[in-house]
């Protein structure tokens, strides 16, 4: 049975891209296939070095394919990045970074968990987060300059298989 995950944000540059990549990078360490929705055509195209062209899904490694939203994503996996709440359908996690404006954006995101991506120069913790948005953080994910610049460089498959997320990949 394919298992769904929507990962979703009121709130830009919360890192639902990344997160969506090293999610995919884990499933795929442990031999999973794994198809990646955007649903905008735009960040996760770039950051998974795939070309544009008017193609609706592409290979991006044996296991990982890119999907764009609206294509048919078959696989054990299926990742949307930045798509809009399916609660009781999907699995649905909502990304934020630890700083009060993102706390506030998302006060009434609906979601089964948090996904919060950890900036040590912010004064919030993740647990306030969880206190804040009465949610469980499922994982924390932090900022980690080295991935970052594969993100932006669009090298995907030289991101880390094995990554502080896999507390939700083996879940």
């Amino acid at each position: 049975m394919t298992r769904h995950i929507c990962l979703t944000s009121n709130k830009g540059g919360q890192g639902i891209t990344t997160t969506t990549l090293l999610l995919a990078r884990s499933f795929e360490e442990q031999g999973l296939t794994v198809a990646v929705v955007d649903r905008v055509d735009g960040d996760l195209r770039a950051a998974m070095g795939v070309p544009y062209t008017d193609d609706a899904s592409y290979r991006v490694t044996d296991k990982v394919t890119w999907h764009r939203y609206g294509s048919v994503a078959e696989a054990d996996v299926v990742i949307y990045d930045n798509c809009v709440p399916h609660i009781n359908k999907y699995e649905t996690y909502v990304v934020v970074r630890n700083c009060y404006l993102s706390i506030r954006r998302n006060m009434d995101t609906p979601g089964d968990g948090v996904i919060v991506v950890l900036d040590k120069a912010r004064a919030l913790t993740d647990s306030d987060v969880q206190s804040v948005l009465r949610k469980p953080v499922s994982v924390v994910v932090p900022i980690d300059n080295a991935i970052v610049k594969k993100v932006d460089a669009g090298l995907f498959d030289r991101l880390p298989t094995k990554f502080t997320i896999n507390p939700l990949v083996t879940s």
